[in-house]
């Protein structure tokens, strides 16, 4: 994206922060998705179960927008993005 000559070097840091966790939510989403038959497999699960699993995930996301609204303006925009960071590391080891 271009920078325009007049924006805020804090605007660009947080625009740049936020472009950083949609691209770690994407790589966590599509090594889910890559592995998804292997995990199947090993966790000796049917098609009907992941696929309410997946309808989980979906719904766990329409949860979390809609409370991260009021958890920022709780907690503020940056502690909010460090335990979410948190929380998506610890995650992710999980599934290793």
């Amino acid at each position: 994206m271009p920078l325009s000559g007049n924006a805020q070097p804090s605007v660009i840091h947080w625009r740049n922060a936020l472009m950083a966790a949609y691209l770690a939510s994407g790589l966590l989403i599509s090594a889910l998705v890559s592995r998804l038959p292997a995990v199947r497999d090993a966790l000796d699960l049917d098609h009907a179960t992941v696929g309410l699993l997946l309808l989980c995930m979906s719904a766990g996301s329409f949860l979390s927008v809609s409370v991260s609204g009021q958890l920022v303006l709780r907690l503020g925009a940056a502690n909010v993005m460090r335990i979410a960071a948190t929380l998506s590391g610890a995650s992710s080891s999980l599934l290793a």
